[in-house]
């Protein structure tokens, strides 16, 4: 005989709703609610239950539902897919349960075995979903919700939305400046309901200094900085707000520029940022390796219109010892596909790039093939 609580309850699954431990607030409620809950819920589960020991592969006399409904019965028995005369099967009842929880409307799922007079009896016991009480926000006013979108009183309590919309929060607070914010969501239940309570430590208000290179000799640090988008002087230059997300977009940038150089073995590395919470500054500070400048040593093009090659060299205005410049061969190829475009016709020109680096030279072969 096998026991049924071992393998039914094999099927307990953790849906990620974990909360994060409370922050100090700025004041001390007058009696326990959500912000100074000690007891942190980690997840939906499947709660076990004390079970009979009938055998796995005996034959099912009897299915139950057992619990309070959230949605009507139909609809919970359609996720079952054992039936009345299968056999008592762990993989299936667990497939089951998966299926109940992914209604969203059910906050435990257990499952119960037992024998009934020689009869199977198999009893799902469902737990429904608890709703939002109250709603605190600690540690700071509303903030807009551009960024953040609270939980409102009434919804359907998902403890990985509450976590969710903590990590939106200290997000939104980060892009504005508070470098060092955290946020943590708690929640206490009370009955069916589940007070939830959002608390926020945002720290000091950072604003960004100069951004700095480091190991550039080519290029100065007032052009590279040219190539930072500033987002209409809101973020990411001096006395305005650090933004790491968008800056990672200007690194690219800035290689593009070295590359219009004739640095092709350039790279841009990650910014090494450093606060200074007692001045309220954040300086950031970005390494480039430059390299050696690469010339063109030959360029060729391939195709099936040998006579045009010579025209394509023309409008491609890239020659042999010319830097390399990938900016101006770009507009070069546009200008070849521009050629057939007033003909009414497509093109694809595809370059492919050789190079020596002990030469500091690149060969450029250019593939310009019709297309329907």
């Amino acid at each position: 005989m096998h026991r049924t609580s071992g393998a039914i309850l094999s099927a307990l699954l953790l849906f990620g709703c974990a909360r994060v431990p409370a922050m100090p607030s700025r004041s001390i409620p007058a009696r326990p609610d959500a912000c100074s809950s000690s007891s942190v819920e980690t997840a939906r589960v499947i709660t076990p239950l004390s079970m009979a020991d009938p055998e796995w592969g005996r034959r099912i006399d009897r299915i139950e539902l057992r619990g309070e409904l959230a949605v009507r019965e139909g609809l919970i028995r359609d996720a079952i897919t054992t039936r009345v005369g299968d056999p008592l099967d762990a993989q299936r009842i667990r497939a089951d349960v998966e299926r109940l929880l992914a209604l969203e409307v059910l906050e435990n799922v257990s499952v119960e075995a037992e024998l009934d007079r020689d009869r199977l009896v198999v009893r799902y016991v469902l737990e429904p979903r608890r709703r939002v009480g109250s709603v605190v926000l600690r540690g700071l006013d509303t903030p807009s919700s551009a960024r953040w979108m609270p939980i409102a009183a009434g919804e359907l309590y998902d403890a990985a939305r509450a976590k969710r919309a903590a990590t939106d929060l200290e997000t939104h607070l980060v892009d504005s400046g508070h470098l060092s914010a955290k946020v943590e969501a708690r929640a206490r239940s009370k009955g069916a309901l589940v007070d939830v309570c959002f608390r926020a430590e945002p720290g000091p208000a950072f604003v960004l200094e100069p951004v700095e290179f480091t190991e550039n000799l080519q290029i100065d640090d007032e052009e590279l900085r040219k190539q930072i988008d500033t987002h209409d002087g809101r973020v990411n230059q001096a006395g305005k707000v650090y933004r790491a997300d968008l800056l990672e977009r200007d690194r690219q940038r800035i290689l593009a520029l070295y590359y219009d150089r004739g640095f092709l073995l350039a790279a841009v590395g990650e910014p090494r940022v450093r606060l200074d919470g007692r001045r309220g500054l954040v300086s950031v500070s970005i390494p480039i390796s430059e390299g050696p400048v690469f010339r063109l040593r030959r360029v060729r093009f391939k195709g099936d219109e040998q006579r045009l090659h010579g025209r394509y060299a023309e409008l491609l205005g890239a020659k042999a010892g010319n830097i390399f410049n990938r900016a101006a061969l770009l507009e070069g190829m546009d200008r070849i596909k521009e050629l057939y475009r007033a003909q009414g016709e497509n093109v694809s020109v595809d370059p492919e790039t050789k190079l020596d680096e002990a030469a500091r030279t690149v060969d450029l072969l250019i593939t310009v093939e019709r297309q329907p």
